[in-house]
């Protein structure tokens, strides 16, 4: 049968989301990526986890990356198989934020041993998520300080599911202020977190894009200082409860796919006037070169690849 999320669970996810989303007014331009997985199997012993330490890299401009996989297995030799895998990916730099969360879950079993599914529970969770912000002077090139100006500020993300996905979850939040008090805008995009099992209806339509371009108008003055910051996170918390008979087969799978990706753009509508960022970065719309497809992740022990090739071998066998 379904169950919550385990409380020991829900601080981790929370933890992650508030660590990406609660960022205070910047002093300074930062980006930061924050992530991990897991993946464990329940038996009469008890609930044995898998880990491992994420990867992180530097990206150019001053940005992050941070990439993690985990694996856990179980089989007896009378006919269990159990494999549950975990893996993703994220990436800031100022401007862009890129995020990327795949599970995997199989469970099979002898159908000469009835009892024995009952015997173990697949778990995999994966939670990745990237956030910057940055400090934008509105410099006015003659203009007097103080001079009204007007600038569209465009706030762009694409959550792709390519696949039937279960007990998924995303948040995108970003805010804009101007210090003299005109500007300001805050947007929050997400999805509430939940733990599914196979017995649940899907979370979320394959080939449907939860994304969204939201363009906006907004007013300052030359001289200001326009303060901006975004946080984009995705995750799946997927696993079966004890459940099912002999000679089942079950497969679970999840991918929520950010990598083409959160942008955030800022151009003047004022002639004459730049907006001009402390990172360096240039928000402007013209600017954007093409987004890379994501890169591979390789994957720890089996791989999520190999998942589904060592259950349907071992199904085989089993037939």
């Amino acid at each position: 049968m379904p169950r919550s999320l385990s409380t020991a669970r829900v601080p981790v996810a929370l933890a992650l989301l508030a660590a990406l989303a609660g960022l205070a007014a910047p002093a300074h331009a930062t980006a930061t990526v924050n992530g991990r997985t897991w993946a464990s199997m329940t038996d009469a012993a008890g609930t044995h986890t898998t880990a491992s330490d994420p990867l992180l890299s530097a990206l150019p401009g001053g940005g992050h990356r941070i990439e993690s996989s985990a694996n856990a297995t179980y089989s007896v030799s009378d006919g269990v198989l159990a494999l549950a895998g975990a893996g993703g990916w994220a990436e800031a730099t100022e401007g862009t934020l890129r995020a990327y969360v795949n599970t995997e879950l199989i469970k099979a079993s002898n159908p000469l041993n009835p009892s024995l599914p009952n015997l173990v529970e697949p778990h995999a969770f994966g939670l990745f998520g990237g956030a910057f912000n940055d400090q934008i002077v509105v410099n006015g090139n003659g203009l007097a300080a103080g001079t009204p100006v007007d600038f569209v500020f465009d706030i762009r993300c694409h959550i792709n599911v390519p696949r039937e996905t279960r007990g998924g979850a995303f948040d995108f939040n970003t805010s804009l202020w101007s210090n003299d008090g005109l500007a300001s805008y805050q947007l929050d995009r997400s999805s509430p977190w939940t733990y599914q099992t196979p017995d649940y209806n899907t979370t979320y339509t394959v080939g449907q894009d939860y994304g969204f371009d939201y363009p906006v108008t907004l007013s300052t003055t030359v001289g200001a200082t326009i303060n901006l910051q975004a946080a984009l996170t995705v995750g799946i918390d997927q696993g079966w409860s004890n459940q099912g008979g002999g000679g089942e087969y079950w497969y679970n799978h999840g991918t929520l796919d950010a990598s083409h990706t959160a942008r955030l753009f800022l151009d003047p509508l004022t002639s004459g006037v730049t907006l001009d960022a402390l990172s360096g970065h240039d928000y402007s719309i013209n600017a954007v070169a093409p987004v890379p497809e994501p890169g591979s992740l390789a994957m720890l022990g089996f791989g999520l690849g190999g998942l589904g090739w060592v259950a349907r071998r071992r199904r085989g066998a089993m037939a």
